[in-house]
């Protein structure tokens, strides 16, 4: 009796490793290159956004899908926030002589949000699956599906708002499964 239990947990301990590994993979992935030139046509418009959406409630002079800002918002708050405080403690200690603007980094910040939330939607896919079919293996299987797959990747390296709208699918079914 205590052999299978002993056996249980330990293929539960490697699954929770592989998928631990596969997160990582999915992040270190979507991560590589992150700073390129823009390349998506849509990047630096959602970008000024990003900036501007912090100042007020919606986007002016556009109507727009606004769910991917709502989403970054409170992150976005504490990334700046996070960057002033670095700022000012640089500017205290005379490391620099001016105090930078973080909305010079917005471009940035939305790909790296991106790629958080992508590899969060790779854990939520292992989720959703061992919920609607009981089966670790299968789990395993359609996380590292997603974690691999090229489009997902290149998705996750714009700052666009496709990616968040498959995490918060991947979300939604998850909670009603």
């Amino acid at each position: 009796m205590t052999d299978i239990k002993t056996n249980g947990s330990s293929r539960l301990q490697w699954h929770r490793l592989l998928l631990l590994v596969l997160c990582l993979s999915a992040l270190l992935l979507r991560y590589r290159g992150i700073e390129w030139p823009t390349l998506h046509p849509d990047e630096a418009t959602i970008a000024s956004w990003v900036g501007a959406r912090q100042d007020h409630a919606h986007i002016r002079g556009r109507v727009y899908a606004e769910g991917f800002f709502t989403l970054m918002k409170p992150a976005y708050a504490l990334h700046s926030w996070t960057l002033d405080v670095q700022n000012r403690w640089s500017f205290f200690q005379r490391a620099t002589d001016t105090l930078a603007t973080p909305a010079t980094m917005n471009l940035l910040y939305a790909r790296k949000f991106n790629a958080w939330l992508a590899a969060f939607s790779v854990c939520l896919l292992y989720l959703l699956i061992v919920n609607v079919t009981k089966s670790r293996g299968a789990a395993l299987l359609g996380a590292a599906w997603l974690a691999f797959s090229p489009l997902h990747i290149e998705n996750s390296h714009y700052a666009e708002t496709d990616v968040a709208a498959v995490f918060m699918l991947i979300l939604t079914l998850w909670l009603w499964a």
